[in-house]
């Protein structure tokens, strides 16, 4: 009895191990002969991730021109999302260098902010809307040719 228990544990083995190469080859295989598809995945992701960053920044902006700069405390607010977005312009390498100029307005404008008006408060949400308008149409157009 303890010799076909033996005999058995080594056929489940053996047949474990073959499966194991088997389905280890068709990873191989799937890699090499779908890899234009998995790719398409990959981007896909990166796409969506991209898409949710600009959403999360158009909402602040959305929140920054509901505010106005004249109410102190609401000064305050919009010196402090506008002090978020810069950090979120800068901390994401696919923003950083197209959002440079806006990203140099803005940290300008705040770093004295009581000189904050409405009218440059309107003039920073819209350049930075525009801008990041363009990014998102930039990047349906290079998500179409799989750079993205």
């Amino acid at each position: 009895m303890a010799s076909f228990l033996d005999f058995l544990v080594k056929l489940v083995g053996f047949v474990a191990n073959l499966a194991e190469i088997f389905a280890g080859g068709i990873a191989i295989y799937l890699f090499f002969m779908k890899r234009h598809d998995i790719m398409s995945i990959f981007n896909w992701l990166k796409n969506y991730s991209f898409k949710m960053t600009l959403g999360e920044l158009n909402s602040k902006i959305a929140k920054i021109q509901d505010l106005k700069a004249g109410v102190k405390l609401e000064h305050n607010e919009i010196v402090n999302i506008f002090h978020d977005i810069v950090g979120q312009l800068q901390g994401n390498p696919h923003l950083c260098e197209p959002c440079k100029a806006i990203t140099d307005k803005i940290t300008e404008t705040i770093t004295t902010p009581k000189q904050l008006t409405e009218g440059m408060k309107r003039g920073l949400t819209s350049e930075l809307k525009e801008t990041l308008k363009n990014l998102d149409l930039d990047s349906y157009d290079n998500f179409t040719k799989g750079e993205r």
